[in-house]
């Protein structure tokens, strides 16, 4: 079966399709074309916990365009100088910590795009320029990548959760809103539980509001982190249809446990 195109994540994320992604925190782009081969949307290299030299996350950008997978950037805070710098590199787009009201949402679409739309540096000679080889047909190349580029918000706090509405009704501003339930937990005073009934009544209201607080077909879809693949399909019911596992390592880790209880709970043959 032919992999869905990249660039069309975007589209398919607005029509309601269900997507899959991974937090990936490796500085390996074997790590992202794994997760291309087991059949993964998308990749979201992480750039707030663990930062990473600019090289290697081109490296990480071009291993997902090789493999047929779009990769995204989680930029370490919202500044137009790390949105700049993951586009530049190449990403499809930028995942954006604690978005806490629509400012913060107005203030990263100006860093994602140029004039008149937005504020964003110009420079002809980048690797998402193709390095100055576009000459002429550089601003139709622009325009086009412009309709292409995600941007998906991390709501991981109260103020986050108190403002959806405005938020998620931004014109032209996010594509898909994503629930950090670890940092949401912790800024309520639940740190490790994620599954405290004040949690998932803030998780569940964003979510409700998100969907259905919007006329018509939402223009801002309702995504989740996920700490296995049972969750996808109760989100998905609740009106999820963006997916994150939560790391890659947690991926590996999970399977080389199973691994490690098989062998150890093998047993020959009763005589």
């Amino acid at each position: 079966m032919a992999k869905p195109d990249p660039a069309q994540l975007k589209a398919r994320i607005r029509a309601g399709e269900n997507v899959l992604g991974a937090f990936v925190f490796l500085p390996s782009p074997a790590v992202v074309e794994i997760l291309a081969e087991a059949g993964f949307d998308f990749v979201i290299i992480d750039q707030e916990h663990s930062p990473r030299n600019p090289e290697t996350v081109e490296n990480m950008i071009r291993a997902a365009q090789a493999r047929g997978i779009a990769a995204l950037v989680r930029v370490e805070r919202n500044e137009p100088i790390a949105i700049l710098h993951a586009l530049e590199a190449g990403a499809g787009g930028v995942v954006v910590p604690f978005i806490r009201d629509a400012s913060d949402v107005r203030s990263a679409v100006a860093a994602m795009h140029y004039p008149p739309r937005g504020a964003r540096g110009l420079c002809t000679q980048t690797r998402a320029a193709h390095y100055g080889a576009l000459r002429t047909e550089f601003v139709a190349h622009a325009a086009a990548r412009a309709e292409q580029l995600l941007l998906i918000g991390l709501i991981e706090d109260p103020s986050g959760i108190a403002n959806i509405a405005d938020i998620t009704t931004v014109e032209d501003g996010l594509d898909a809103m994503l629930i950090g339930r670890g940092d949401l937990a912790a800024t309520m005073g639940h740190l490790g539980h994620t599954d405290a009934p004040e949690v998932r009544e803030a998780v569940l209201g964003a979510i409700h509001a998100t969907v259905a607080g919007q006329q018509g077909m939402p223009r801002v879809r309702a995504g989740m982190t996920v700490f296995n693949a049972a969750e996808c399909q109760a989100w998905r019911e609740l009106g999820c249809n963006v997916f994150v596992a939560a790391s890659e390592a947690s991926l590996f880790l999970t399977a080389a446990r199973q691994w490690a209880v098989g062998a150890a709970d093998a047993a020959l043959p009763a005589c």
